[in-house]
């Protein structure tokens, strides 16, 4: 589907120079920095007004938890975040986490192993029309942001990418890697990377929370002693033992990803006795890992007693699912050119 175009999906020479323009470009705007935290927390507010309007009644958290993280994302790779009422914004997000259930289907599974006896498969089709779809939205807003584009002033990755592109052109680089195609499916690649992955961890929290009310309460209580009545930052972690715990256990029990993206190997490697043929396509049995006894205690949240109990300053998680972690820890490791 990317044509080799991109990062997930892309292999060789163009993959090295965009994963090394993506996490300079990323950091520079604030992944994994207090600039990053500032367009965090104000997300959060923007999400927990839209919980309050729903004054207790039940409702379901998919949608708005979706829309928050992916305007974190769009603050960072747009240099300005949506509405949660934006008709495009919706459909873009929508069509995103539609993809990528698709993507995990029965059906798309067996076309991958089998694509030319079942290339008539109707998910596929589906498949291919939201990426056509996807295209199209992300073509129109870098289309708006290159006709307001300021050199002196970079509002997010995309402006970076496309000052990169003209003074590649300017110099005449041939072959650039800073194309088009390689831009829009690199912002493509970090939206479904990003959005998806992050608000279901979120949602997995929400359900366990529900499940484990005891586990809950404690947590609430230590958020209540430790912080009061103000805003959370990335600073507390560190006096937030139970709290740091339980989001660590809800990440290693949801397993969101059991299965990374497909992998090849890049020369020939025994592993375990077995041998590994260069050019071989290697899937990652990540709940394979999670589930291991010799990692934290399997099994339900209670767990997290033990660890809370103990100094967790240095306590890592065994598997993050958010941006930073989900594409340059786990795919960034010559993905396979699907």
């Amino acid at each position: 589907m990317n044509e080799g175009h991109g990062i997930l999906f892309a292999n060789g020479e163009s993959w090295k120079e965009l994963r090394r323009f993506a996490l300079s470009t990323l950091r520079d705007f604030g992944m994994g920095k207090r600039i990053a935290e500032q367009k965090i927390l104000e997300e959060c507010h923007h999400l927990t007004q839209m919980f309050e309007d729903h004054k207790g009644k039940p409702f379901d958290t998919a949608r708005p938890l979706n829309h928050a993280t992916s305007n974190i994302i769009s603050s960072i790779v747009y240099g300005s975040r949506f509405e949660y009422n934006d008709p495009r914004f919706k459909e873009m997000v929508r069509r995103a986490n539609q993809s990528i259930c698709i993507v995990g289907s029965a059906q798309i599974q067996l076309y991958n192993m089998f694509p030319r006896l079942v290339s008539w498969i109707k998910n596929r089709q589906l498949l291919l029309q939201n990426v056509e779809m996807s295209i199209r939205d992300v073509k129109a807003l870098v289309k708006n942001l290159k006709e307001t584009l300021n050199p002196s002033v970079c509002r997010g990755l995309v402006d970076c990418f496309l000052i990169r592109k003209k003074k590649e052109e300017d110099s005449g680089v041939k072959d650039t890697h800073y194309n088009e195609k390689n831009l829009i499916f690199t912002v493509t690649n970090l939206f479904a990377a990003g959005t998806d992955t992050t608000a279901t961890t979120l949602r997995w929290g929400l359900l366990l929370m529900a499940k484990y009310p005891h586990v809950q309460d404690q947590v609430q209580e230590e958020l209540s002693r430790v912080i009061g009545s103000r805003q959370a930052g990335v600073d507390d972690r560190k006096n937030l033992p139970y709290t740091d715990a339980v989001i660590h256990e809800i990440q290693r029990l949801a397993s969101i990803l059991p299965m990374a993206i497909p992998h090849k190997t890049s020369r020939d490697v025994t592993f375990q006795g077995y041998f590994i043929k260069e050019g071989t396509t290697v899937l990652p049995l990540l709940t394979s890992v999670l589930y291991d006894e010799i990692m934290l205690n399997p099994g339900s949240i209670p767990t997290i007693r033990d660890q809370a109990s103990e100094d967790t300053s240095n306590f890592e998680a065994p598997y993050v699912a958010n941006l930073m972690d989900l594409i340059f820890d786990q795919v960034f490791v010559d993905p396979a050119p699907l």
